[in-house]
Formats: structure tokens, sequence, C-alpha cells
């Protein structure tokens, strides 16, 4: 979870609207919260879908921001040497 929200630290400067800024916090804290207890090492494909199946029916669009939002928290977690395989939060349609 700390990860996470350093993760938006760092990469919101691309980011030209405080409002996009803020959405990315919120969705993660509102959806991925189960995730922000896992070892950022240990996150797995059925967890990830475990957050994602209550809302994937009824937020079709939101579910599909917050997969987005996870693959590329995980893909910043490999890129610093804390992950190592295959992304499971990579949209796989």
């Amino acid at each position: 979870g700390t990860f996470a929200m350093d993760l938006v630290d760092d990469i919101e400067g691309g980011f030209k609207n405080p409002k996009h800024r803020q959405q990315w916090r919120s969705t993660l804290k509102s959806y991925a919260k189960p995730l922000f207890d896992v070892p950022i090492h240990e996150v797995t494909t059925e967890q990830i879908l475990a957050v994602l199946q209550p809302i994937w029916l009824s937020k079709a669009e939101t579910a599909s921001r917050v997969r987005g939002r996870i693959e590329r928290v995980l893909d910043a977690a490999k890129a610093k040497g804390l992950r190592s395989g295959e992304n499971p939060a990579r949209g796989r349609g």
C-alpha cells in the first residue's frame, strides 16, 4: 500500500490534472485496499481478481482503470527490483 501511494507521488508529476492525481489515489484506496496488506512481491492474479470481480459488472470502466493502475504499480515494483516474473495484473481481455 505504501509502495502504491509512493509510486503515485513519483508519477503524478506527469499528471497535468490534479483531479487525475486524486482519482489514482482514491481508486487504489477504495478498490485495491485488500492488496495493501500483501507484500508487493507476493501479489497474485487471484488476489487482483478478488478485488476487481465485485465491481466488474456494476462498474466496468472503474474496474478496468483499477486493473490498469495495479498493473502500473506492479510494473514499477518490478523496475525497482521488488518483483520478478509476469505482471499478474496485465490485461488479457
